[in-house]
């Protein structure tokens, strides 16, 4: 006996953004009710194309991708660029059109896994990027299944559990020798600049350390 998934839908347009939106509903096997909604659309008719798509996939195998990273992230940007500015939302833009779209596509948020933000990483650290840059695009993708989460009903965010880019920073120290700390010294115009650097280069003291002596912290006892 062939399922009988109830399916309906509508076509609505959003006064406040000017877009077009579909909602379907329909009934799983086991008796659950399902909605799919989705937004975004510049004209009707692209909703509407969209969505005889989504009706056409439920009814010949009865599951549908729930919610395809493109797609969240078409709706995530149309609710970012309502809320940020125009920088920010030009390096969201980047982000995703450079790195995330091109690597996760159409992938179903639904079946993310673990894995495939760590391929989607190691990937990404073996191309010429500032460690920043990468974080800063974690970021972003952080906060698109976060949106997912809170609108979609999303469990868990996996990006989250797998953490920023684990990058290290390799720190360089820059020391002068007594040769090129004298070249410098003599080329200071006044005494009062060649004591504040002498003292720094002898005694490792800081900046403000130097500048709050006074007289009486001088020991003219002891040599």
């Amino acid at each position: 006996m062939q399922h009988d998934l109830k399916l309906s839908h509508n076509i609505y347009k959003d006064a406040k953004r000017g877009t077009y939106y579909f909602r379907i509903k329909y009934y799983e096997k086991t008796g659950e009710r399902k909605e799919i909604k989705r937004t975004g659309y510049k004209q009707r008719k692209e909703a509407v194309k969209a969505c005889n798509a989504y009706m056409d996939e439920i009814e010949g195998v009865g599951k549908i991708n729930q919610l395809p990273f493109d797609e969240l992230v078409q709706e995530y940007v149309e609710w970012y660029s309502a809320r940020r500015k125009a920088s920010s939302l030009k390096s969201l833009k980047t982000h995703t059109n450079n790195h995330l779209l091109p690597f996760f596509k159409s992938m179903d948020v639904f079946n993310m896994t673990t894995q495939d933000i760590m391929k989607f990483q190691n990937k990404k650290m073996k191309e010429a990027h500032s460690g920043e840059y990468l974080k800063k695009m974690h970021v972003f993708l952080v906060s698109i299944l976060n949106h997912a989460m809170k609108y979609h009903d999303l469990k868990q965010n996996v990006a989250s559990l797998v953490g920023n880019f684990e990058i290290e920073t390799q720190k360089r120290l820059n020391y002068w020798t007594l040769e090129q700390f004298n070249q410098f010294h003599n080329m200071l115009p006044n005494i009062q600049q060649k004591v504040f650097f002498k003292l720094l280069f002898t005694s490792g003291a800081r900046k403000g350390e130097i500048r709050a002596l006074t007289w009486d912290d001088i020991n003219f006892d002891d040599d």
